[in-house]
């Protein structure tokens, strides 16, 4: 019991750390510089995070149904009961070249493949012959139960948007910082519009280079760098933000030691994460 309190205590509280660390992301907190009054772009932005918080909690419940809904149709079953009525999982497998399960080690597109895999039609699946792709597990629901194939291609689609239009508004949101708060008003503060539009793309296609080039040449853990992105902003500037609203009279520099406590907190905490990948 004291496990799983421990477990669903630390799944909630991932939940909330990535809910802050997105919900502070510059690409989203400029959608609320827009409305009219100080006290709309609380409320707007008390409701995005409770939405936002909601939509990512139930990301994993849905993971954990899928794992559950897989295992409970699969194990307990021998091979041979596998010939009829299991061609969903061989879709799921390997007929549709969608790796998402593996019987007995092996991807199999059909019942013999999962006959020589397992290696007797008698032989009874555990829960430790099942290995399940969580990288195709959201993208199997729609084959999962038998939804058409436009479902498939939808989900995936979503996937690809969501992505591609957090990373190029992260790549806008520091190319426009580099190019307005460093150049324009510290760097060269009277210098032409032609130059400042000049810079302001220079600093995007600098910022995408360093950004593609970082991702292929450091190869380290994707989900361990996903974890710290989202702690660090959650951790510097998640706080900050919140001291900003509530306390309108504190100095920029009030607000820019909070920012740096708490980037501090989170190089103490996470920073030993990442000895085992680097060594």
């Amino acid at each position: 019991s004291a496990l799983v309190d421990k477990d669903a205590l630390q799944f909630f509280a991932t939940m909330i750390c990535i809910a802050c660390g997105l919900g502070v992301m510059p690409h989203l907190v400029q959608h609320f510089v827009v409305v009219e009054t100080p006290s709309i772009a609380r409320r707007t932005g008390i409701w995005a995070f409770a939405f936002l918080l909601l939509v990512i909690t139930a990301v994993p419940v849905i993971a954990a149904f899928v794992h559950l809904e897989i295992f409970t149709a699969l194990a307990g079953l021998e091979v041979i009961e596998l010939r009829e009525d299991s061609e969903w999982l061989f879709q799921l497998s390997g007929a549709a070249n969608m790796p998402m399960i593996s019987i007995c080690g092996q991807i199999v597109s059909g019942y013999n493949d999962a006959l020589n895999a397992c290696g007797s039609a008698q032989h009874i699946l555990q829960p430790s012959d099942i290995t399940l792709n969580a990288e195709f597990l959201m993208l199997g629901t729609a084959s999962l139960h038998n939804l058409p194939v436009i479902m498939f291609i939808l989900i995936g689609l979503g996937v690809m948007v969501a992505l591609w239009s957090t990373a190029d508004g992260l790549i806008l949101v520091i190319a426009n910082t580099l190019s307005n708060d460093f150049y324009r008003n510290i760097f060269r503060p009277r210098s032409p519009m032609s130059v400042r539009l000049f810079m302001t793309r220079f600093m995007l296609v600098l910022t995408l280079g360093v950004a593609t080039a970082t991702a292929i040449i450091i190869d380290l853990d994707k989900i361990l760098l996903l974890e710290s992105g989202m702690a660090l902003s959650a951790a510097a500037l998640f706080p900050a933000m919140i001291v900003t609203i509530f306390f309108k009279s504190l100095s920029h520099r009030s607000v820019l030691a909070t920012m740096f406590a708490g980037a501090f907190t989170f190089i103490l905490l996470v920073s030993p994460k990442f000895h085992g990948p680097l060594t």
